[in-house]
């Protein structure tokens, strides 16, 4: 393996588990929010 490859390959990997990780935390982000505006308005809300 040439370290040029590896360390492109590390990268990616590092750039791929930040998004990954930033996916999650948007998804937890909007969970929170439905939940919030559930709680605002008794009507059923469909996002």
């Amino acid at each position: 393996m040439d370290i040029q490859k590896q360390i492109e390959i590390i990268r990616r990997g590092t750039v791929d588990l930040i998004s990954e990780e930033e996916l999650k935390s948007k998804l937890q982000k909007k969970k929170l929010l439905k939940s919030k505006l559930v709680l605002i308005q008794p009507l059923p809300i469909f996002i």
